[in-house]
């Protein structure tokens, strides 16, 4: 579970001006969680006065879309930054960017939805640098700010338009070997770290070819966003042959259709046990993707592997199912988890009576929800889920990620928290809200007002287990910086004076996805590679054995 502020970063294309003898042009294609999810198309222009970049692009980051009209960006000839004109629809928000450097000094006029405000920045323009997250074409600039003979760490300064000036560290790691889907290059690699005014930095890997073209770009977190040139095309993971049966199915839940994937054993002679696998909280797909982890796609596998059918499944909105993501509550999701055990117990394959949810983050909260009007479910299990109501572990999550900040700091930013929770449960005060953000940080209180964060931060787990007859697991990270350990602490205390059937189990060195961590920071997702660890698997699965009964054997 994730509720943490979204950096959108704008571009533009400036219609209308002739051609250079000297351009080149580029273009991208961008995936995010492994799908297609939008392109960029850019020009540079070189002449004795400087050098003019100018780019489009269009990005899907569902429920959001993002369109860069046009982004222009000159340099001096150093590819110091001096100019920069940036337009974009920001979902159904317009917005316009100009900023002027010069003097130590970042000009800016912002537009948004037709009201226009100006702020000034201080920054260093003999190490600044200008990034984005839309478009992508502003790394490639940065390359050519690198000395790629230097293996130290090299310290720049990034202006992230239109808010603020970052330290930006760049390494450079030598050449790799790359593959791509359609050929192999040998490449020199540069890993970056952005810092954050939180203390945190976003790491990210770029490849270049010896002329500083950006081929690859990695940006791990929550959303894996993965950049290649035209001509570089993605690999694609190759199938395998498997012990199982994967099918594509669909399902009603309510007016809407979900797409999903049915595992199951290949060798089965009577009705299966099954799973229903739970997405937390965003736009999950069914492989439940974050920062290029496939928790559900892990889990499936394994499980079937033991034995058992497993359902996962996009979340409406998402992938192939039908409904409005942006639109849906805790309590929609609940619905559409019914709706999976239902479907189910339609197939002959699968066990009506012997079926389990698995609930992961927000996640855990639906399985719960529907487990307290299921009396027939064999078993529950709670991975990272939170014990505390969503107002408690909204506010829990922003004091972690503001730790860093001089204590006055923390608590301005804690008490505009409380602020935006209590015009959520009233729909009362968004105004004055409204008037203490600057324009550009308005569009991101769309979350806010959204109808599932306003009956997230409302809903008591706890209050759920009384009515929950089926036994009960919790699995939790003691290196969780999202759901903290703590809340695997509050569930065993509630279930034991309930008197209800539980195992809480707590894997010391494991994150939030259950990986090991170091820290179990979200920047540190996808760090340590794509696998989930062995024992929590192990643990799912021998839980899942004793109480949903034996396995079927031929």
């Amino acid at each position: 579970m994730l509720v943490s502020e979204l950096m959108l970063l704008l571009a533009v294309w400036m219609s209308g001006w002739g051609r250079s003898p000297l351009q080149a042009d580029g273009a991208f294609r961008i995936y995010v969680n492994d799908r297609p999810a939008g392109q960029e198309t850019f020009s540079v222009m070189r002449s004795e006065g400087g050098i003019t970049w100018m780019g489009r692009a269009s990005l899907e980051l569902r429920p959001l879309s993002i369109t860069i009209g046009s982004f222009l960006l000159t340099t001096d000839a150093q590819y110091h930054p001096r100019y920069v004109h940036v337009k974009a629809t920001v979902g159904s928000s317009e917005q316009e960017v100009r900023t002027t450097f010069v003097g130590g000094k970042a000009r800016n006029e912002i537009t948004v939805g037709g009201t226009t405000t100006t702020k000034e920045d201080v920054v260093s323009p003999e190490t600044l640098v200008v990034l984005s997250n839309v478009p992508f074409f502003v790394y490639e600039v940065l390359a050519h700010r690198v000395d790629l003979s230097r293996t130290e760490p090299q310290d720049l300064r990034a202006y992230v338009l239109p808010q603020i000036e970052l330290p930006l560290t760049v390494r450079v790691r030598g050449r790799e070997r790359v593959s791509f889907a359609n050929r192999a290059a040998d490449l020199i690699r540069l890993d970056l770290a952005l810092a954050q005014p939180t203390g945190q930095a976003i790491a990210m890997a770029m490849w270049v070819d010896d002329a500083r073209r950006m081929i690859k770009l990695l940006i791990p977190g929550p959303f894996v966003i993965e950049v290649y040139r035209e001509g570089y095309e993605k690999a694609v993971e190759r199938a395998t042959p498997k012990a199982y049966e994967a099918l594509e199915v669909t399902f009603p839940s309510g007016e809407i259709a979900l797409a999903g994937t049915l595992t199951m054993p290949k060798e089965r002679s009577q009705p299966v046990p099954a799973v229903v696998l739970i997405a937390g909280s965003g736009p999950h797909e069914r492989d439940e993707n974050i920062a290029g982890v496939k928790v559900f796609a892990q889990i499936a596998e394994h499980l079937t592997s033991q034995g058992f059918a497993v359902l996962r499944y996009d979340k409406r909105g998402v992938g192939r199912s039908e409904g409005r993501y942006d639109a849906a509550t805790t309590y929609d999701f609940a619905n559409d988890a019914q709706a999976a055990v239902r479907f189910l117990r339609t197939r002959p394959e699968i066990a009506p009576g012997r079926i389990a949810l698995i609930g992961h983050s927000e996640g855990a909260i639906v399985a719960l929800l529907v487990a307290a009007h299921d009396p027939t479910l064999a078993a529950v299990v709670l991975m990272a889920g939170p014990a505390t109501s969503g107002e408690e572990v909204v506010l829990e999550q922003q004091r972690y990620l503001l730790r860093n900040l001089p204590e006055k700091e923390q608590q301005e930013r804690i008490a505009l928290q409380k602020k935006i929770l209590e015009a959520a449960k009233t729909d009362r005060g968004w105004e004055e809200i409204e008037r203490a953000l600057p324009p550009q940080a308005r569009a991101q209180l769309a979350l806010a007002r959204s109808p599932w964060f306003r009956e997230f931060i409302r809903i008591r787990p706890l209050a759920l287990l009384e009515r929950v007859a089926c036994p009960i697991l919790v699995l939790q990270g003691g290196k969780d910086t999202q759901v903290f350990p703590h809340h695997a602490e509050g569930f065993a205390r509630a279930l034991t004076a309930l008197g209800k059937t539980h195992v809480v189990t707590v894997f010391p060195a494991l994150n939030h996805l259950f990986q090991k961590a170091e820290t179990g920071d979200i920047s540190e997702y996808g760090k340590f590679g794509t696998q989930l660890d062995p024992e929590f698997l192990t643990v799912l699965a021998a839980w899942l054995r004793e109480h949903l009964g034996e396995m079927p054997r031929r």
